[in-house]
């Protein structure tokens, strides 16, 4: 009788299971149709005129922030669906007046190779004058640089090429990137490297004739134009898994169609940081130190769990810095007076990283912050979006982190986990958490176990320096176009 019972018991859960798995294939699969995508598009149409809007972008940034970007269906703030974020994408193509250049496929192999990169270099956190500086002999460097707040790079001295741009930050027509898809036509290259570049990309690379395409993401969602070759990956997110050269959905239990990635490791731009002495554990002193985009403090689980430590220990300080939302800096400070804690809370203000034209960093807001974290015995990684650059910099500063992972057993898909998103390049396995009362655990270690914090710390810088070598980071770049092409590189 009670084999019978868990049988069938067995069995129920196994059906609803497929029946729900079979809900997702079939949105999915119909979301992928053409029909489907012009009817959204005339409907958002009709829509527009309505409500009397000269166009349909307010909607689908709407529609963006609620389906693509909200951690609907199963997933929190933060995490990317990457179907309905493809789905999106196509909608808002149609609204653009696409005039497409056929791709090249004739095979080009230049000596030496002449590759371009195409992005807001001033912007981007891991991208410094130095990955470039180290560019191999055998291969010619053609940068494309956008501007960033009214800056550019000024890499000119690194690159055999050099095309400065300005483009409109909002979406726009294809005549205002027409000027730089000729500069890179003209350059006859034989790979370009997309660097984290997505509101005119789709535009620009309906003008570009480049036999071989690749998207670098930054982040977990992908740019899903069909000239793009291969998507250089290295941030996967729960429900999303890389397997090979494909992501698998744990949401419909399918190979994603549309994405063929290579996972990389990845580079991080370490900054004025290199020269930093670390400091033991006993040289710091009882600080909690949390740096970045202050609205990763508005999960309420992680916030918390910073505070419970603090009312344990009378005598530890929690530090933080960051640009604010408009809601973040409030929602903490009424959170921590909640607690009881309010007067050892202290928001130091925000830090800018971008570079002058001599390289350097001229925020002071960013030496406080490098300071902050070598006086601090513990800089916890936040959740369900945890952080890249903050986290690789507290681990060249040698402050311990510790981080809530993402769990990838089956028993996992399509429920809601404490992390969205992985860094597989910054797993140290002694620093990382699967559930909020191991992440205090290890918490109280770094905080009050000197060899523990010590051993963590030496551990997380190791892996730091590794991620700041240009070298790896060139060859994956190069073998992705030899895979791609099919030509071997001199």
């Amino acid at each position: 009788m009670l084999i019978c019972s868990i049988t069938s018991r067995d069995s129920s859960i196994e059906v609803r299971v497929n029946s729900v798995v079979f809900a997702w294939r079939t949105l999915y699969r119909v979301l992928d149709w053409e029909l489907v995508v012009g009817l959204a598009g005339w409907g958002l149409r009709l829509l527009a005129m309505i409500c009397r809007r000269p166009n349909a972008e307010g909607f689908l940034a709407s529609m963006e922030r609620r389906l693509v970007f909200s951690g609907w269906p199963h997933q929190s703030l933060g995490w990317t669906n990457l179907h309905l974020s493809r789905f999106i994408w196509r909608v808002r193509l149609q609204f653009m007046h696409r005039r497409k250049v056929p791709k090249s496929f004739q095979e080009t192999s230049h000596t030496p190779l002449r590759i371009g990169f195409v992005g807001h270099f001033s912007g981007l956190l891991g991208c410094p004058p130095e990955l470039f500086q180290a560019c191999p002999s055998n291969v010619e460097l053609y940068i494309f640089d956008l501007e960033f707040h009214d800056r550019l790079a000024s890499l000119e001295h690194v690159a055999a090429k050099y095309f400065p741009a300005k483009v409109a930050d909002s979406y726009s027509s294809p005549e205002a990137v027409a000027p730089l898809a000729g500069a890179i036509n003209d350059s006859n290259l034989d790979m370009l490297v997309n660097l984290g570049w997505r509101k005119h990309v789709y535009a620009l690379l309906d003008g570009v004739t480049t036999p071989c395409i690749v998207n670098y993401s930054f982040g977990s969602d992908l740019v899903y134009h069909e000239k793009i070759d291969v998507q250089l990956y290295w941030q996967p997110e729960a429900d999303y898994l890389i397997r090979g050269a494909q992501l698998f959905c744990c949401t419909d239990e399918r190979t994603v169609p549309f994405a063929h990635i290579r996972e990389i490791r990845g580079f991080y731009d370490q900054r004025d940081m290199a020269s930093l002495s670390m400091r033991s554990w006993r040289e710091r002193e009882p600080m909690i130190v949390y740096h970045g985009a202050l609205n990763k403090l508005e999960e309420g689980a992680y916030i918390s769990s910073v505070f419970d430590l603090l009312v344990e220990d009378e005598t530890l300080q929690f530090i933080y810095m960051g640009k604010d939302n408009d809601t973040a800096l409030r929602y903490v400070t009424r959170r921590a007076k909640r607690a009881g804690v309010e007067g050892r809370v202290h928001y130091e203000g925000k830090f800018s990283f971008l570079r002058g034209e001599d390289g350097a960093i001229e925020d002071p807001g960013w030496a406080k912050m490098v300071s902050c974290l070598q006086r601090s015995r513990l800089a916890p990684d936040p959740w369900p979006m945890g952080g890249g650059s903050s986290r690789f910099e507290a681990y060249l500063a040698g402050t311990p982190s510790v981080h809530m992972g993402l769990r990838v057993d089956r028993a996992s898909w399509r429920h809601r986990q404490h992390s969205v998103c992985e860094l597989p390049c910054l797993l140290v396995p002694s620093g990382t958490a699967e559930t909020i009362e191991e992440y205090l655990s290890l918490c109280r270690r770094c905080l009050y176990d000197e060899e523990f914090a010590d051993k963590i710390a030496t551990e997380q810088l190791n892996a730091a320096k590794l991620l700041c070598d240009p070298g790896p980071w060139w060859d994956e770049l190069l073998e992705t176009y030899q895979e791609v092409s099919g030509s071997k590189l001199n």
